[in-house]
């Protein structure tokens, strides 16, 4: 029921505030879906969602409780030191596992509100999107990977600037606190470069072959006639192929809508002039999002064609999850922006049944994509659980 409250959250005060272009408004919005957000990932019982967050809870308390140096930090924790670092100096100051787990998360959900606020012209289908497609709940339990996301986001702002010595710092600082983080350096290089029909035809071909290899009943056969795809990393994949079929699909979907208006419709950016004097910039490489503040215009550039990059980057990892798990966490890294991505092309869309229609299809696959999994036989999402609601036990 908490869940229903905050899909119902996001659309009432999207709707109240009309999702417009004023500024104020959608900062309110934002405001008011962040702090339920955040109370949510911020405030749930340790034994909710999985083992992971035991597991940090666990070395946050080992390292208060044995009173662990910095030194202790970097050679008890050499991987993803930066985040043990960070629990380290929390520790300094308050002992509570609770209070840690509810500060840790704050980088990815300010960050989160942050960059739709900066960036997206429709903030409702942003947050949609964020919260049904894997970005939100599934990762409740990934506190190293959401701190890094966090920070990511950071990178990201400093890329769309052509900041990159300071893109590079923050990616690496980010790495440091999850090593899978490095893998962001690669949207320096996707960043320019144009996705033509051939190639978006092979990635096509790649997601419906893999949608093919990755039904029951042909892995079940792939393991059998090549035993060595045997082993736990690949055979756990094997009972739950077929469920990543909407996912690979609705993926798809996004990359191919996208693609054609943005390379076969080719729209142009329909700002045409504001006070920082910002060049005319052709809407398929990218476009402007102005913010109003002080009754003066600032712009954010977007690079709208590196977004597509990335999202078909995302999806390229993501296809790879059916055999190697941390190909869903790598995909990530690319496919979170798509927050930005979709609303950012449909907004331009002229015909409005076509772009209501595909504003449809979002909001419905995304809350079948969340409540299903949410309420899955055996699920551990539901129901939530606060904290204070049960006994939190260190396995």
């Amino acid at each position: 029921m908490i869940f229903i409250g905050l899909y119902l959250t996001v659309g009432l005060i999207c709707f109240i505030t009309n999702n417009g272009k004023n500024r104020m408004p959608r900062k309110i919005a934002c405001i008011v879906i962040f702090i339920y957000m955040q109370l949510l990932i911020g405030l749930r019982n340790i034994n909710y969602g999985g083992v992971d967050t035991q597991v940090y809870a666990r070395d946050f308390m080992r390292i208060v409780n044995q009173n662990y140096s910095f030194f202790d930090i970097f050679s008890g924790f050499f991987k993803d030191f930066g985040f043990y670092l960070f629990a380290k100096l929390f520790s300094l100051f308050s002992s509570n596992m609770n209070a840690w787990i509810f500060v840790s998360a704050l980088p990815y959900t300010i960050g989160v509100t942050w960059l739709i606020y900066t960036y997206s012209e429709n903030i409702f289908i942003s947050f949609i999107m964020f919260l049904s497609y894997g970005f939100y709940l599934y990762n409740f339990q990934l506190m190293r990977h959401v701190f890094a996301l966090g920070i990511i986001i950071l990178a990201f702002k400093f890329l769309q600037e052509e900041q990159y010595k300071k893109y590079f710092i923050t990616v690496i600082i980010a790495t440091f606190c999850h090593t899978i983080a490095i893998i962001f350096l690669g949207a320096y290089f996707v960043q320019k470069g144009k996705i033509g029909a051939k190639q978006l035809g092979w990635v096509i071909f790649g997601g419906i072959l893999v949608l093919c290899i990755s039904q029951p009943a042909i892995l079940s056969i792939l393991f059998k006639v090549l035993p060595f795809l045997g082993g736990d990393r690949f055979s756990k994949f094997q009972t739950r192929g077929g469920s990543l079929t909407g996912d690979f699909i609705i993926q798809l979907f996004f990359i191919c809508i996208c693609w054609y208006y943005l390379n076969v419709k080719g729209y142009q950016n329909n700002i045409k002039k504001n006070n920082a004097k910002v060049k005319y910039i052709n809407y398929s490489n990218g476009k402007i999002i102005l913010s109003k503040k002080n009754n003066k215009f600032f712009p954010h550039y977007i690079n709208m064609t590196g977004l597509l990059n990335m999202a078909i980057l995302g999806y390229v990892f993501y296809l790879m999850t059916i055999a190697i798990s941390e190909s869903y966490r790598m995909a990530q890294y690319f496919s979170l922006f798509t927050i930005l991505l979709v609303p950012n092309t449909l907004v331009y869309i002229k015909n409005k049944n076509i772009r209501y229609l595909l504003y449809l299809i979002i909001v419905l696959f995304g809350i079948k994509h969340f409540f299903g999994g949410l309420f899955v036989e055996g699920g551990v999402y539901n129901p939530y659980v606060f904290y204070w609601q049960a006994t939190q036990r260190l396995y």
